[in-house]
């Protein structure tokens, strides 16, 4: 009778040592997860961006706005092959305003950007901390905005 007490002892603290294991790992599981997800966006965010780039170069102006997950038309044939905005868990917006100041054109300029709209405040945050210090960008509400900010030439 006393060893089927010392085992079911014995496997109580076996279950609880795992247990506390399992607790102390589980965090940084979790965080190594959240990371990678926002390792991906950033890599979306950066692929759009260059992909903007090349189409301003051979088109001479930057693609219009679209809503979030819409892929602007001007941008899909400078992007890998089925590419969408529309990444599951976020969305990829393409940003594009002309600033205009009617005193004197000569100062217009524009504002061109891509956004993630983030739900997630976790990966928000994430992606936030990825970008600290590295690209120009600005975060408001689940919206996370990489800034080109180009003049506008009005000599033409």
């Amino acid at each position: 009778m006393n060893v089927k007490r010392v085992l079911t002892s014995t496997n109580i603290i076996v279950v609880e040592v795992v247990a506390l294991l399992a607790c102390a790992m589980v965090p940084g599981m979790f965080r190594a997860s959240i990371d990678s997800r926002a390792d991906r966006v950033l890599a979306d965010l950066r692929a759009v961006r260059s992909a903007a780039v090349i189409a301003h170069a051979r088109n001479g102006a930057w693609p219009d706005a679209e809503p979030a997950g819409e892929v602007p038309g001007a941008l899909r044939p400078f992007l890998p092959s089925g590419f969408e905005f529309d990444r599951g868990g976020y969305r990829l917006a393409w940003e594009h305003a002309v600033l205009d100041t009617p005193e004197n054109p000569a100062d217009d300029a524009e504002f061109v950007g891509i956004s993630a709209v983030v739900p997630d405040g976790r990966l928000s945050t994430a992606l936030a901390r990825k970008l600290e210090g590295k690209e120009f960008h600005f975060t408001v509400g689940d919206r996370t905005t990489l800034q080109l900010a180009a003049p506008r030439d009005t000599r033409n």
